[in-house]
């Protein structure tokens, strides 16, 4: 999916170039050309004036009622959770506690139930486990599919896993499959009480600034975490 771009009401002002926190957009003849680090998140649509950019209406849809409480993909490796998974709990203890939501981990694996109580003292409200002999090796495809059926079942409001390399691999297709946003490479989670956003701290181009992303129009709101958040 991609922008849309209306060329008669473009003046070639650059704004969503100026806007923009991923370089995704560049002005070639005085009109926006797109790029493939374009995330969808809308900005550039806030910042046209002149209503020459819009969304595709495959993605513009209202945040799901129903959704609601923090969920955290809790990685493990050799059977121990990795070691982001713990400052994860402690930031989504936070933000849950802040929005009166529950926190919920994810364990997938085999031979990983006993994590479940760990997790339950690391802040854990509540621990699903998906266990299973084909599940003892990372796999993208069988995680992804565990994955996505436990969300689309739930409907988290946010869900949180580490920017590892396990995470980076898996996290972008369960985004894709829930057509909602994700934040990769965050190093900063907060949240907007009032309006129960999420509030996505990455660097923008090229680690020079720090831009906070929103996702209000997509649920879950979903977000990779580097360590030591």
């Amino acid at each position: 999916m991609e922008l849309l771009l209306d060329k008669g009401k473009c003046t070639g002002c650059g704004d969503c170039v100026d806007v923009c926190p991923f370089g995704a957009i560049v002005l070639k003849d005085k009109f926006p050309v797109v790029n493939e680090e374009c995330r969808l998140c809308g900005l550039c649509v806030k910042a046209c004036k002149e209503g020459a950019i819009s969304l595709p209406e495959k993605i513009k849809k209202k945040p799901t009622i129903k959704a609601k409480d923090i969920w955290i993909y809790a990685e493990t490796k050799d059977g121990e959770l990795a070691t982001v998974v713990y400052e994860l709990m402690g930031k989504g203890r936070e933000l849950a506690d802040k929005l009166g939501e529950k926190l919920i981990a994810i364990l997938i694996g085999d031979k990983i139930s006993h994590l479940a109580q760990t997790l339950i003292s690391y802040g854990a409200d509540i621990v699903y486990v998906a266990e299973h002999p084909s599940l003892s090796i990372f796999n993208e495809k069988r995680y992804g599919t565990v994955l996505i059926e436990i969300l689309k079942n739930h409907c988290p409001n946010i869900f949180l896993a580490g920017a590892t390399s396990r995470g980076r691999s898996l996290i972008p297709q369960i985004a894709a499959s829930l057509e909602t946003g994700l934040t990769a490479d965050c190093t900063d989670l907060d949240v907007d009480i009032k309006k129960r956003l999420l509030l996505q701290t990455r660097p923008a181009f090229g680690g020079n600034i720090m831009a906070t992303i929103a996702c209000p129009e997509h649920r879950p709101q979903m977000a990779t975490v580097r360590p030591h958040i």
